[in-house]
């Protein structure tokens, strides 16, 4: 049975994920102007060219890259030896996010005045002179080491054509090289002056710098940028549809919630209705009771009325008192004579007075008929009041 994976190494960082910086002293480095009429957009291929024409070797057999200073027309070509930089390195270097030389490293800090630093490493030291004129530096020496580091420096400023003030000089050591959260490398230093007074320096170096710097070959580089062009925006797209489908969940969660309430509210409504249909009945009932009292409605003195001069040969279907003792009356006669009797007594009564002419229709031997009658209470009277005198008899 094989064993799988330790959690330490699943815990380790991919070389994807790292930044990988070269000792100094497998590089060779030069100096070279760059002609006015090079654009920005054709400095790449004019470092390839001087590179090519500089190098004893084919570029198939190096790794190199260069900082520029266009402002100065000065370019900085750095070139390493593949089989050189494969000694030193654990890993294939094609599998990092950045390969450079550590002086590089330190060099895109750009400083404006004028520096000296000592890059001191396991490996190499390296002396970096910045003039505080350009962004590339004006002087970069390396050597091994050696059993003494002093005596090595030394040796170095041996070499400088000009020299600067003992309060701009630095010892420099790298603390670390990692990913920011752009993908792009940061590089953090300590460093230290002729006074032991130590301090932070924090380099955060611009894709394109961070491209150029690279030592991997063009082809390789373009094939590895237009990849992590598209693995951004395919990033970008899955963060967008991973919030638009956040927004869907959360979308049909307020949709099914909306609809539990609306259930609920209709649940209740249903409970309800038979409460609100009583008590819109005892409404309208109390509407109707009002109206008969504020208008003097009669309507059983109405129908009574009606029902006392009916004669036998007719009976009502259908009777409708509506409002200012008004009805409207159905009903079936045994012909029209006896339907005009019946409502010329009503009208002789001098209590009922036809508002409609009257509607009849004669179908087999019967008379149907239909009447608007206005209806007039008879005037009550007010019963004498008894004398005392009467009361006392």
């Amino acid at each position: 049975m094989k064993n799988g994976p330790s959690i330490q190494a699943l815990l380790e960082t991919t070389q994807s994920e790292q930044v990988l910086t070269l000792p100094a002293y497998l590089f060779f480095i030069e100096t070279v102007d760059v002609p006015s009429v090079v654009n920005p957009d054709e400095l790449d291929d004019f470092a390839e060219i001087t590179m090519e024409s500089a190098s004893p070797f084919p570029l198939e057999h190096i790794y190199w890259g260069y900082l520029a200073d266009l402002t100065k027309g000065k370019l900085l070509l750095y070139a390493a030896h593949r089989d050189r930089v494969r000694q030193v390195a654990a890993h294939e270097i094609e599998a990092y996010a950045w390969v450079l030389p550590d002086f590089a490293a330190l060099a895109l800090s750009q400083p404006q005045q004028p520096v000296e630093w000592i890059l001191e490493s396991e490996e190499s030291i390296s002396l970096i002179q910045f003039d505080g004129t350009g962004s590339t530096p004006a002087t970069i020496l390396v050597r091994k080491p050696g059993d003494a580091p002093e005596q090595t420096v030394n040796m170095l400023r041996q070499q400088l054509r000009d020299s600067v003030d003992e309060h701009e000089r630095s010892h420099v050591r790298m603390d670390s090289a990692a990913l920011d959260d752009s993908g792009n490398a940061s590089f953090r230093f300590t460093t230290a002056n002729t006074a032991n007074e130590s301090d932070q320096l924090l380099v955060l170096p611009e894709t394109e710098q961070l491209w150029k710097a690279d030592i991997r070959s063009h082809e390789f580089k373009k094939t590895e940028k237009n990849a992590r062009k598209f693995g951004a925006l395919l990033l970008k797209i899955t963060v967008w549809a991973a919030a638009f489908a956040l927004l869907l969940i959360v979308a049909e969660g307020l949709l099914l919630g909306s609809g539990f309430w609306l259930q609920s509210r209709q649940n209740k409504v249903a409970q309800q209705r038979p409460i609100v249909d009583t008590i819109s009945e005892q409404h309208s009932l109390m509407t109707k009771l009002e109206q008969i009292e504020q208008n003097d409605l009669q309507p059983i003195a109405l129908l009574r009325e009606l029902n006392l001069k009916r004669p036998a040969g007719i009976h009502f279907t259908k009777a409708i008192v509506e409002g200012e003792n008004q009805i409207q009356l159905d009903g079936v006669a045994n012909n029209v004579n006896a339907m005009n009797r019946y409502t010329d007594m009503l009208s002789q009564s001098g209590l009922f007075k036809l508002l409609e002419q009257p509607k009849t229709l004669t179908r087999q031997g019967k008379t149907t008929f239909s009447l608007l009658l206005g209806f007039t209470p008879p005037a009550t009277t007010t019963p004498p009041p008894v004398s005392k005198e009467a009361t006392d008899a």
